[in-house]
């Protein structure tokens, strides 16, 4: 949490000093179980290619995700828009195993173990209009193919986030 407060600093003043602009590009935090960095590419207006860096479990992932964004919808405020998409991540996670020997009696051992697997994630932002700055809440749900537990679902993985655009 420490860490990513500079980065959250970092947003607000750059963000001061920033003109209304076309965007094409963003550099985002995300803090929840899977927290992360990531940047966001605009393919066309409606979509977009995240790279995003995080950690989960112990251990560190990447993912890359492909987004779609819907903007000024019916009955809803000008300022909030909804995007949601699909992805693939690969990495590590770390966890403890009971071990148990005549030796040794019982104890833990770390390991370490590739994990590699498929993400969605449906989320709601809220975009300041003066400000090259979005506030989002989302729900990233997962699918680790490969992992310390074989196959994991985890639905839940909710997160707040800070987006800036340049």
């Amino acid at each position: 949490m420490m860490k990513t407060l500079p980065v959250l600093i970092l947003f607000l003043v750059l963000s001061t000093v920033l003109s209304a602009q076309m965007y094409e590009k963003s550099i985002g935090v995300r803090l929840g179980y899977s927290n992360g960095i990531y940047f966001e590419k605009q393919n066309n207006a409606i979509e977009s290619y995240r790279f995003m860096i995080g950690k989960r479990d112990g251990g560190r992932h990447f993912t890359v995700m492909k987004i779609e964004h819907k903007y000024k919808m019916e009955k809803m405020s000008d300022m909030l828009s909804i995007y949601y998409g699909y992805g693939a991540h690969i990495g590590y996670v770390k966890w403890n195993e009971n071990k148990n020997d005549t030796k040794h009696g019982y104890y833990w051992e770390q390991k370490t173990g590739l994990v590699l697997g498929l993400d969605a994630i449906f989320g709601i932002s809220y975009d300041l209009t003066q400000y090259p700055l979005s506030f989002t809440f989302d729900v990233k749900p997962f699918f680790d193919l490969l992992g310390a537990d074989g196959f994991k679902f985890r639905p839940y993985d909710y997160a707040f986030g800070a987006v800036y655009y340049f």
